[in-house]
């Protein structure tokens, strides 16, 4: 798709879920590179769904899984994928799946913030002052659905990603596999696994990591030989180590103070939604 096309149709993406301009515009506008010659798109934690949204303007006679935990926004999801594959008719299959990804077959407890795009299975730092419980399904990727080639996957799931990852190891045996993946300081505090732990997964089944347009938190994983997985391990794992030990030692405050007062600033609230 030429930049202007797609330009256009990230803006259109915006609008529609009203969320701000800029909004993860850096790994939105990689999309249609890391598509290309997918044949499956699973959005794992899908939320309102502008990724899959995307997704579904760029594949042909694909199928989109949407896997969201809040049953109240998946059925939304559910609702609009009709009109969504009305508007471009490119032959794909779209599938909702009221669920949350895990590392086991359960149910836990979600929490859902004032809004409702920062929802969690963990201690999530954007959840802030009237959260509300919620018990959800919670099954591996494997048992969701079955591994194959052509797979790309986005997961932003709020803290939960080593679960997840844990639990979709037949997924990461495929060949071709790639993952979109946020990871999120907190971590899971539950079960004692950070960032850093993703990076050591990530690595142990033969994937490396690449930044998308130097964003510290959002990663594309890909197939890897034994070097390049353990390169890129190397290059991001210590520093995500050490930012494990400092904020449990208390010391974020400290860290976004002297990021304010070099100019970089507080990390904004990443929920997007437009004001």
């Amino acid at each position: 798709m030429q930049t202007r096309a797609l330009d256009q149709l990230l803006q259109q993406a915006r609008d529609r879920f009203g969320l701000v301009e800029d909004y993860e515009v850096h790994q939105l506008s990689q999309l249609a590179e890391i598509l290309q010659g997918a044949t499956r798109f699973v959005d794992v934690g899908a939320n309102r769904g502008i990724y899959a949204y995307v997704a579904n303007a760029l594949m042909r006679n694909g199928r989109i899984i949407l896997i969201e935990a809040d049953p109240r926004l998946a059925e939304q999801l559910g609702a609009a994928v009709p009109d969504w594959m009305r508007e471009t008719e490119n032959g794909n299959e779209i599938t909702v799946l009221a669920t949350a990804a895990g590392d086991r077959d359960c149910v836990m407890p979600f929490q859902v913030g004032p809004e409702e795009t920062l929802g969690s299975l963990t201690g999530s730092d954007f959840l802030t002052g009237g959260t509300e419980r919620l018990g959800v399904s919670v099954k591996p990727l494997d048992a969701i659905l079955p591994p194959g080639p052509g797979t790309v996957f986005k997961i932003d799931v709020e803290g939960f990603e080593y679960r997840v990852l844990d639990g979709a190891r037949q997924h990461l045996a495929q060949p071709d596999a790639k993952l979109l993946v946020e990871l999120h300081g907190w971590g899971d505090s539950s079960i004692g696994r950070y960032p850093h732990h993703v990076f050591s997964l990530m690595r142990q089944a033969g994937y490396k990591a690449r930044t998308t347009s130097g964003r510290e938190y959002i990663f594309l994983f890909g197939r890897s030989d034994g070097w390049g997985a353990w390169a890129s391990f190397l290059r991001f794992a210590p520093l995500a180590w050490l930012k494990s030990v400092a904020r449990r030692a208390g010391l974020r405050p400290l860290y976004h103070g002297i990021r304010a007062r070099i100019g970089l600033g507080y990390p904004r609230d990443r929920s997007g939604l437009a004001p």
